[in-house]
């Protein structure tokens, strides 16, 4: 982790989150917002959203988690089971990673992204909160 990168690291061999919130009318929502940066030598166990209220855009309402701005490495909106991206219903989702770059170990700082880009009728609802769970494999030498 550089100085002053921005990472997140308790320097402790357990198991750490970013999150944010995603809100429908978030003017970044559909070029990414930064979820947070998790540091150097870290793996991404987990993924998490909490959809606290529907987003309601008339034909689908996809989020992805991903190491690029829109991407979908950490989680495609496909990948999280129970979710329907057309009627996006309240609720909790979790999983793993979806593909090898997102559950890869990060040789470098890595910003984490969150995206909602929606289609039909524009949405007028929808708010979510979005956890992104790492352990820091640097830690692992830490005597406790």
């Amino acid at each position: 982790m550089a100085a002053g990168s921005g990472a997140r690291d308790v320097m402790l061999p357990v198991t750490q989150t970013i999150a944010t919130i995603l809100n429908y009318s978030d003017s970044a929502a559909s070029s990414g917002i930064k979820v947070g940066i998790i540091p150097a030598n870290s793996v991404i166990l987990n993924w998490h959203v909490r959809v606290l209220t529907a987003f309601n855009a008339a034909t689908t309402n996809p989020i992805t988690i991903g190491t690029t701005a829109t991407g979908g490495e950490v989680m495609a909106a496909a990948a999280i089971t129970g979710y329907d991206t057309a009627s996006n219903t309240a609720g909790y989702y979790f999983g793993a990673p979806v593909t090898s770059t997102g559950w890869a170990q990060f040789s470098a700082d890595q910003t984490i992204y969150t995206s909602y880009i929606p289609t039909g009728t524009a949405a007028t609802a929808g708010k979510s909160v979005i956890v992104v769970e790492y352990v820091s494999l640097a830690a692992n030498d830490v005597v406790l």
